[in-house]
This record gives C-alpha cells, sequence and structure tokens, in this order.
C-alpha cells in the first residue's frame, strides 16, 4: 500500500489543477460579465482592472493549489524514504533520488512563493536556471502581470485626474479667466509633480495682432512674468502656437528660464510646451519645466487634460466677452435712462419756463394793457386840460412829429386830430419855412433849454402875433426828448398896447422878439 502513495499524489495534483482552473475560469466569466453591465465611461476601465487583478490573484492560488499538493505528496514520500534509509533497500541510487526529490521540493517551494507573491500584486525578478520551463512560464506570466498591473495604475492615475480637473472645473466656474488660470496651474504642478508650470492665453490686441499673455503661472520668478506676451511665432511658445505641435525640450538652454527655491536656482532638466487647440483654433499655450523626465503617460495625459483646458478657456472667454458686453449694454442703458431722465426734466423745467414766460407775458400783457388804458385816459384827461388852456398847446416828438396837442391846435390848423397826429410842419408850410421851425426846436431839445419868443405868424392869409414857449420834454410812451409848445395869441394886446413888448422884455429877459415893428402899425 505505501508504494503506491506517490501515483496517489499525481492524481490528487491533477484534480487541484482541475479545481482552480475552474475557479479562475468562473470569476473570469463572472467579472466579464460585470465589465458588460456597467454603463459609465470610467466604469470599463474600472471593471477591466479588477478582471485583471482577479486573474492575478486566481492563477497564484490556482497554481499555489497545485504546487502545495504536489508538495504534500512529495513530503509524504520523503516521510517514507526516511523511513526506507534504515531498512534493508538502502542503496546508493535511492539516496541519490531522495535528494533530486529534496531540491524539487526546495523549488516548489520557491515557485509557491513567488505565486504568493503575484498573489499580492508584489512582482520580483527570478533567477531561471537552464532548462527551467516551468519557471521560466511563470516568471515570464509575473512580468506580464507586472506590465499590465503598471498600465493600470497609468490609468487609473489619468483617470483620477481627469476627475479631479473636471471638479476642479466646475468650481471655479465663477472666477475669471486669470482666476482659473492661476488655479489650474497651481493644481496642475502638484498633480504632475512639476517645477514650474505658465498658461498663455491668446487674444487680439487693440492694434489688431494675435498675442499670447501669460494668464497664470506656478513658482515663476518676477522677471518672467514681467515678461507675459509673445507674438506669434516668438520663442518656444509663439513657435508652438503657429505649429500647433506639442514641444518636449531635454536639452534646455540656460537662458530660457531658472527654477528658483530657498537653497538656490537651477535650469530645469525638461521643458514640455503643448498648443492648446479647441474648434481647430489655438486658444492658448501650456508651458511645464520640470527636474525630471516627462513620462509618455505623462505627456499623454497633459494632452489629454489640454483638450478640456482649451475648451474651458474658450467659454470663459466667451462669458468674459459676454459679460463685458453685457455690462456695456447695462452701463448704455443706465446713461440713456439718465439721459432721459435728464431730458425729461429739462422737458419739464422748459413746460414750466414756458409756462412762467406766458404767465408773464400775460400779466406783461395785462399791466400793457393797463397802462396803456391808464396812458389813454390820462391823454384823453391832459387833452381835455389843454382844451381849457387859453391858446394852443402841443407836443413834439424827437423827429418832430405832433404827437399831443389840444383843440386850439386842431383850430388854428383847420385840421382833425387823425389828420394831424404824426405829421411835422412839412405838411401845413413850405419845406424851408417848416425846417427852420424845426432845426430851432431841435437845437432847443438839444441843449434842454426853454426859449421864449414873440412871432408873426400867418395861417390861411390871417396874420397872428404870438406868445411862444418851448421847452425840451420827455415823451412817457416811447423814452425819447421831444418838445412842449405853448403858443397864446397877443395879436390884439399888442396893436392895443404898444408898450407890452417892453412888458414881456422885463418879464423874460431872454425873450426873442422876430416881428418888426412896422408890422404892428400896419
Amino acid at each position: 500500500m505505501e508504494e503506491h502513495q506517490p501515483i496517489k499524489g499525481k492524481l490528487k495534483l491533477k484534480t487541484y489543477f482541475a479545481i482552480a482552473s475552474v475557479i479562475g475560469l468562473l470569476n473570469l466569466l463572472g467579472m466579464l460579465l460585470l465589465a458588460f453591465d456597467i454603463k459609465s465611461a470610467l466604469y470599463p476601465t474600472i471593471a477591466l482592472t479588477v478582471v485583471i487583478n482577479l486573474l492575478v490573484m486566481f492563477f497564484g492560488i490556482a497554481i499555489r493549489i497545485g504546487i502545495e499538493g504536489m508538495l504534500k505528496d512529495m513530503k509524504s514520500f520523503v516521510k517514507y524514504s526516511e523511513e526506507w534509509k534504515s531498512s534493508k533497500y538502502i542503496t546508493e541510487e535511492f539516496t541519490r533520488v531522495h535528494q533530486e526529490l529534496f531540491n524539487l521540493s526546495n523549488y516548489f517551494d520557491d515557485l509557491v512563493n513567488y505565486a504568493q507573491e503575484m498573489e499580492q500584486l508584489s512582482f520580483r525578478e527570478r533567477t531561471i536556471k537552464e532548462g527551467d520551463r516551468l519557471g521560466a512560464a511563470l516568471s515570464s506570466m509575473g512580468i506580464k502581470l507586472r506590465k499590465s498591473a503598471e498600465e493600470d495604475q497609468r490609468t487609473q492615475w489619468a483617470n483620477a485626474g481627469l476627475a479631479n480637473f473636471s471638479s476642479l472645473f466646475r468650481k471655479t466656474d465663477h472666477l475669471n479667466i486669470s482666476g482659473f488660470c492661476d488655479q489650474f496651474v497651481s493644481d496642475l504642478a502638484k498633480y504632475i509633480n512639476a517645477n514650474q508650470v505658465a498658461i498663455h492665453v491668446t487674444e487680439q490686441a487693440p492694434e489688431g495682432y494675435t498675442r499670447i499673455v501669460m494668464k497664470g503661472s506656478y513658482a515663476y520668478g518676477r522677471k518672467k512674468f514681467m515678461e507675459h506676451e509673445v507674438r506669434v511665432g516668438e520663442g518656444l511658445v509663439g513657435q508652438a502656437y503657429l505649429e500647433r505641435k506639442p514641444i518636449y525640450l531635454k536639452d534646455v538652454p540656460s537662458d530660457f528660464c531658472r527654477i528658483t527655491s530657498g537653497l538656490g536656482e537651477a535650469v530645469p532638466s525638461n521643458v514640455y510646451i503643448l498648443p492648446l487647440v479647441y474648434n481647430d483654433e489655438v486658444r492658448g499655450v501650456l508651458e511645464i519645466a520640470s527636474f525630471h523626465i516627462f513620462e509618455d503617460f505623462e505627456m499623454a495625459f497633459v494632452q489629454q487634460l489640454g483638450e478640456e483646458v482649451a475648451a474651458m478657456i474658450d467659454s470663459r472667454v466667451v462669458k468674459e466677452h459676454t459679460n463685458m458686453l453685457l455690462e456695456e449694454s447695462m452701463k448704455q442703458k443706465q446713461e440713456l435712462e439718465a439721459s432721459e431722465e435728464e431730458l425729461r426734466q429739462n422737458i419739464e423745467e422748459m413746460q414750466a419756463t414756458q409756462e412762467e414766460l406766458e404767465r408773464m407775458k400775460r400779466e406783461e400783457q395785462d399791466t400793457y394793457s393797463k397802462m396803456m388804458k391808464q396812458l389813454q385816459a390820462q391823454k384823453q384827461m391832459v387833452t381835455e386840460v389843454l382844451d381849457e388852456v387859453e391858446g394852443k398847446v402841443y407836443i413834439k416828438d424827437h423827429e418832430g412829429k405832433f404827437y399831443l396837442f389840444n383843440k386850439a391846435v386842431l383850430n388854428d390848423y383847420g385840421v382833425t386830430a387823425d389828420h394831424l397826429r404824426g405829421r411835422d410842419d412839412s405838411s401845413f408850410f413850405e419845406y424851408e419855412v417848416a425846417k427852420g421851425y424845426w432845426d430851432a426846436e431841435k437845437e432847443i431839445i438839444q441843449e434842454g433849454k426853454t426859449v421864449y419868443s414873440l412871432e408873426r405868424v400867418e395861417v390861411n392869409e390871417q396874420e397872428k402875433f404870438w406868445l411862444i414857449t418851448k421847452l425840451p420834454m420827455k415823451i412817457p410812451t416811447t423814452g425819447e426828448m421831444g418838445l412842449l409848445g405853448i403858443q397864446r395869441e397877443v395879436t390884439s394886446v399888442l396893436k392895443g398896447n404898444p408898450g407890452y413888448i417892453d412888458i414881456l422884455k422885463k418879464q423874460y429877459p431872454s425873450i426873442r422878439i422876430m416881428i418888426e415893428e412896422d408890422a404892428l402899425t400896419a
């Protein structure tokens, strides 16, 4: 019975591998079904990662179970072999076989340990002996699983980064483009372990050309930040914009930029410059400097992230432009409303002024009407008074035209009031005579003196003598200086009393005697 124990161990080994394979296939099938059932964009990647991990675990378990079964049988064989050493069947050949089995047991112990390490997703390099196909296959599988795990870690890192930055984009939606860029470059530098990061945004200069302006920076010195504007084609940033292709420098010029810390400053080893393209237009340029080499998966991540950043820049620029237009529109609206209010106030003031002017005009008209009525009444009263005066009384304006007169004047001239008013002496006397009268009267108005005279006047072929008094007088209605004339007929007195002239001379020393003595005897 004891001689058949190794054969049973071989059967058990096959059974263990079969069981492990079935378990691995069932778990693989379950994971695949789980992966097909997930709908989110990130779920397939997560499901694939879980499947890979489970496959590694199950393969490790299967190998470990199989090998452990074999070891159990081998240890049983070794146990019996120890008993055989003291028996009569000990031979040199048996000792060699025993040593080989012991080595094989150690070999499988090493394989079990390696399988257990793979089960824990821990991979190490193994020394493969010549002809060790099982060990080589197991090491090859470990290398492939390690690469798969590393790729999975990079994928998880990139997906987590995209998710984090998507959350950042939502949280910074209220910021302007400068605030968004500052927050973005700070988070990006920390996530990819970069030493310097800057983001440049394209915009139109007032002069009309396209310029690339730094809107956000991380760990850039003041001198570098002051040089914040470049044109298309200038420097590496302008060249990246022009070519629309990433630029990766491993041999950085000493004057390009310097990374400064409290311990000093140094030139970065690597610089990665990426144009940010959205809708086939370059919206900006991302500039990253670091001491360490950028891995391919890191640059791929930055390129994928750059597409979202370009879209965010485009939306922020459109939003800011829209807000600017809205602010201008609101400002214009407020200015228009203010102008309308000012115009309304001006119209109201004009209306009030017009109403006040109309009121004043009505008051003036009323006052003028009252004054005219008063003047007419006063004029009528004066006329009535003058009519009671003996002799002629009249007032001439500054042009020598009759303005006011009594009935004696009308009777003397033999005309009506309407015919006399507004006329001068030229309408009743010859031109030269009338001109002589007006020249004398105008001199009285200009000199402002009162003149007394005794004159002979012939009216309607009748000779009459008049004692005349003329003096300047201001006409109330026009404000101009005119002439007041008072003429009293003294024909009968003068002819009946020859000494009357002497009496007049005594009474009016400056009187002008404008008659001849023979005219009195006639």
